[in-house]
C-alpha cells in the first residue's frame, strides 16, 4: 500500500475507532432489546393461566360435601381450562392441532354438549372465550343465594381470583394480536451488522500501535458475544 493511501487510511480507521461506540451505542441497544423481550416472555409466562390459586378457593369458600357442591366445584374448574384451552386454541398452533375442532373440546371432557351447542351458537367478532367465565359467575350467584358461599366478602373473594385468572388470558391475547414491532429487531440487526463493517477498519493494528497483535481478540469476543 503507498504511504499516501496508507496515512489516509490510517486517519480513517482512528476518526471510526475513536467514536464508534459513540454513533452506534451497540449495548445499550442491545440491553434494551434483551430487557424488553425477556420482560414480554415473563408476561407471557405469567398470564398462561395457573389454576391452582382458583381451586384452593374454590375448595375453601364454597362449603358442604354433598354431591351437587362437589359438582359445582368441578364444573367451576372445568369453565376455567375451557376459557384457558379457547384461548390458547386462538393463539397457539400446538393446541389447535390438538383441538382443530369445537367438537373435541366435548369429546376431552371439557364441555359437554349442551354447552357446546351455546358455544356454536355464539357469534363474536373476535373470540368466545369469555362465555365460561360467564358460566363461574352465573353458578357462583347461585351458589350465594343458597348459602353454599358464606358471605359476600368470600364471594368477592372467589370472583376476583376468576377474574386475575381471565386478565392473564387477555394478555396472551394482546401479545398475540400485538407483536413486537418488526421495525425495531430489523434496526438491531442492521446496528449490529454495520457495527461490525466499521470494525472492520476501525479495529486495524496500525503501524504506530503499541501492540501488533496478528488476532484481534477483543474484537472477535464482542462478534461472538452480540452474534
Amino acid at each position: 500500500m503507498p504511504d499516501s493511501v496508507a496515512h489516509v487510511f490510517e486517519h480513517v480507521a482512528k476518526y471510526l475507532n475513536s467514536g464508534l461506540d459513540t454513533y452506534i451505542p451497540l449495548t445499550f441497544m442491545l440491553g434494551f432489546f434483551v430487557s424488553f423481550v425477556v420482560g414480554r416472555w415473563g408476561h407471557i409466562l405469567d398470564g398462561m393461566g395457573w389454576i391452582d390459586n382458583s381451586a384452593i378457593a374454590f375448595s375453601t369458600f364454597i362449603r358442604g360435601h354433598d354431591d351437587s357442591t362437589r359438582a359445582l366445584r368441578r364444573t367451576l374448574i372445568r369453565y376455567m381450562v375451557l376459557n384457558q384451552t379457547l384461548v390458547l386454541r386462538d393463539i397457539s398452533m400446538q393446541v389447535r392441532k390438538r383441538f382443530p375442532a369445537l367438537e373435541t373440546l366435548e369429546a376431552a371432557g371439557f364441555c359437554t354438549h349442551e354447552e357446546l351447542l351455546i358455544l356454536e351458537k355464539t357469534h363474536d367478532q373476535y373470540s368466545r372465550y369469555w362465555i365460561p367465565i360467564q358460566w363461574c359467575y352465573e353458578h357462583l350467584y347461585e351458589a350465594r343465594q343458597y348459602g353454599k358461599i358464606g358471605s359476600d366478602f368470600l364471594l368477592e373473594k372467589i370472583t376476583s381470583e376468576i377474574q386475575e385468572f381471565r386478565h392473564g388470558l387477555a394478555k396472551l391475547l394482546k401479545y398475540d394480536w400485538v407483536p413486537v414491532p418488526l421495525v425495531y429487531p430489523q434496526v438491531i440487526l442492521l446496528s449490529v451488522r454495520l457495527y461490525f463493517l466499521i470494525c472492520l477498519i476501525s479495529r486495524q493494528f496500525l503501524k504506530d500501535s503499541e501492540h501488533q497483535l496478528w488476532v484481534p481478540i477483543a474484537t472477535m469476543i464482542q462478534f461472538i458475544v452480540y452474534m
